[in-house]
């Protein structure tokens, strides 16, 4: 009898979504803005310093933007940025479920894009807007499945 009823209750278990995360769900949307804004601010000077936009530039504003948009100057975001991203992963994985794996999972790669192109920041010292642009639109489109993830929970469904 109680084998039965320990696969009643786990199967009871199974149909039931991971309880929804307020704290999880405000880290993630928080350090998504957090990477879309240190994205949008570098390929906004490197717009400014690069090709006809430059032309249309005082000096000034082209020596401020190249300050702006250079690795040193960018240091404190890529690590609060990848700081961020840890906690949610940990966050992610002490759910404890499969589905929260996954979903970390999918954090550890946008940590790895991340941490490209802080590398290549690093490497070069600046970084053209076309590669900034791609790489925010890449880390953006990682994003969609976190945020689907949350608003599956919020609505009281399983996460498939």
């Amino acid at each position: 009898m109680k084998p039965a009823f320990l696969l009643m209750a786990l199967l009871a278990l199974d149909g039931c979504a991971p309880a929804y995360d307020d704290v999880g769900d405000k880290l993630q949307v928080d350090t998504q803005k957090q990477i879309d804004a240190g994205l949008d601010r570098l390929s906004g000077d490197r717009q400014v310093t690069d090709g006809a936009a430059r032309a249309k530039s005082t000096p000034g504003q082209i020596e401020a933007a190249t300050t702006d948009a250079s690795y040193a100057a960018n240091i404190a975001f890529y690590a609060s940025s990848l700081a961020s991203l840890t906690a949610l992963k940990s966050r992610m994985q002490a759910l404890g479920d499969a589905s929260s794996a996954k979903e970390a999972e999918a954090v550890a790669q946008i940590e790895t894009n991340l941490t490209q192109v802080r590398d290549e920041h690093a490497k070069e010292g600046m970084l053209g807007a076309e590669y900034v642009a791609l790489m925010k639109g890449t880390i953006d489109q990682q994003f969609i499945p976190l945020n689907q993830y949350e608003l599956q929970l919020k609505a009281g469904k399983k996460p498939g």
